[in-house]
Parts: structure tokens; C-alpha cells; sequence
């Protein structure tokens, strides 16, 4: 072979091999990015990131997750009140709700009637005021519900009321 063919193909594989190589790597990241999108689950939290995981468990108040980096590694948990939604590999979502416990309905009346008959001094307020504050706490207690703290307010108000006006009326 002459020289010029020689400087020929050795240019050629200079300019040629890099190119090559460069979109033979650019096609093999395509691969597994695709791979890992297909068979991980991925986690938005509320906050704008997102974890690529495999969940295993969500329950009502917490979600339970191994890294996709890591899948023989340990376990995650993350509360639900960071997560917006999840998007399972098999292309369903999920927005997650996060439950609110309510006041209990109870524990509102009679706490409210159990100012009100402190201020007015009324018997059938107070005595409004320790039904409803007793019936409140054992229906907290029963149904998780929140209002604890109100439904003791209207015990000892209703309790404050009574005796008050028991007093009031006992010295008359």
C-alpha cells in the first residue's frame, strides 16, 4: 500500500473511532436510564424531589420503601405528609392523601356551652356542658377522633357551673 492510503485510514479511524465511541456510550445511558424508569417505582415529595424506590408497603400514615439503588439493602420510611404522589413501575399513580382527624362534635358544644353557663351562671348549662364533655371523651377514645383537650375543658367547666350555681342558690 502507497503512504497516502495508509494516512488515509489512519485519519479516517482518528476522526471516525471517538465518534463512534461517544454515541455508542450515549445509547448504552439511554438503556439504562429507560431501565430504570420502566422498573422502579418513583416518590414526589412535596418539597420537589423525588426518590426512585421500590415501595413495599403504604399504610395510613407512612410509607415503607427500599431504595431501587440498593433493593437487598435495608428498608425506608417516610411519612405520608411529604408525599404527593407515587408513580408505580407499572404506569399507575397514586396521589396521596393525608387523613385529618376532625374535632368531635361533642367536645365543641360542650365546651361552648360550658363557657357560656360560666359566664351566665345557668344550671342547665353546666349540666349540658359534663354530659356532653363525658359522652366526648369516651367517643374520642372509641374513634380516634380529636377534641380531647376540649372535651376535659367542658368537664371542668360544666363542674364549675354546677357547683357555682349550687352555691348561689344555697345561699339565697
Amino acid at each position: 500500500m502507497n503512504k497516502f492510503t495508509i494516512t488515509f485510514f489512519l485519519l479516517l479511524l482518528t476522526y471516525t473511532l471517538p465518534i463512534f465511541a461517544t454515541n455508542n456510550a450515549i445509547s448504552k445511558n439511554k438503556e439504562i436510564a429507560i431501565y430504570n424508569t420502566d422498573t422502579c417505582d418513583i416518590i414526589y415529595l412535596r418539597d420537589g424531589t423525588t426518590i426512585k424506590a421500590k415501595v413495599e408497603e403504604v399504610s395510613e400514615t407512612k410509607i415503607k420503601y427500599k431504595n431501587y439503588n440498593n433493593l437487598e439493602g435495608p428498608s425506608y420510611i417516610i411519612t405520608k405528609n411529604k408525599v404527593l404522589r407515587i408513580k408505580y413501575a407499572n404506569g399507575t399513580s397514586e396521589i396521596v392523601n393525608i387523613s385529618r382527624k376532625k374535632y368531635d362534635a361533642y367536645s365543641i358544644v360542650g365546651f361552648i356551652s360550658g363557657i357560656v353557663g360560666l359566664i351566665i351562671f345557668g344550671l342547665p348549662l353546666g349540666a349540658v356542658s359534663l354530659i356532653f364533655g363525658v359522652i366526648a371523651v369516651s367517643r374520642i377514645n372509641r374513634k380516634k377522633t380529636k377534641g380531647k383537650v376540649l372535651a376535659l375543658f367542658s368537664i371542668v367547666l360544666g363542674f364549675i357551673d354546677v357547683v357555682g350555681v349550687l352555691i348561689y342558690l344555697s345561699n339565697q
